[in-house]
């Protein structure tokens, strides 16, 4: 009892890739607008630094969510986090959780289910995207069901104004 049958999970992916058809220039990110959530949710490695899912970066200032080496990436091997395309999804998923009165840092279940809404829709706009593209992080299956009304209004959000 509760679990989405085969066909109601195919309704749902097939209405959120509907409210995907976006005009994909509105699908960009807005590192301003967003609570640095590629600083924290995916796993990615540096010469130095292997990262894992769902770890704060070392280099995230945690006051001001900004990175303490941002001009350095480059010289610094951080390929990933110069290519690293959220698709909004950064800023989308924020905004929902400030919509919500919900302040993410130090509450670690608040945190934890940030995360897991922004792997949601992340998975969902690249699958979307890129069919078939390897993705530096997976949604967990259950997750998806529980949070499919956070993910839903997410993606209401992509490519408003913040």
């Amino acid at each position: 009892p509760g679990n989405m049958t085969d066909g109601e999970t195919d309704q749902t992916a097939g209405r959120l890739n509907r409210q995907l058809d976006i005009d994909k220039e509105k699908l960009k990110p807005d590192c301003a607008a967003c609570d640095a959530l590629c600083c924290i949710t995916p796993r990615f490695e540096a010469p130095d630094y292997q990262k894992p899912l769902g770890v704060r970066c070392r280099n995230l200032d945690s006051q001001t969510l900004g990175c303490r080496i941002y001009q350095k990436r480059e010289a610094l091997g951080y390929i990933f986090c110069l290519k690293f395309d959220c698709f909004g999804a950064g800023q989308a998923v924020s905004r929902l959780f400030r919509d919500l009165a919900s302040d993410w840092q130090g509450e670690e279940s608040i945190e934890r289910f940030k995360f897991d809404v922004f792997v949601l829709l992340y998975t969902q706009i690249s699958n979307h995207l890129f069919p078939g593209r390897q993705l530096e992080m997976e949604a967990d299956p259950e997750s998806a069901e529980k949070l499919k009304p956070f993910l839903e209004a997410a993606v209401n959000l992509l490519g408003q104004d913040s």
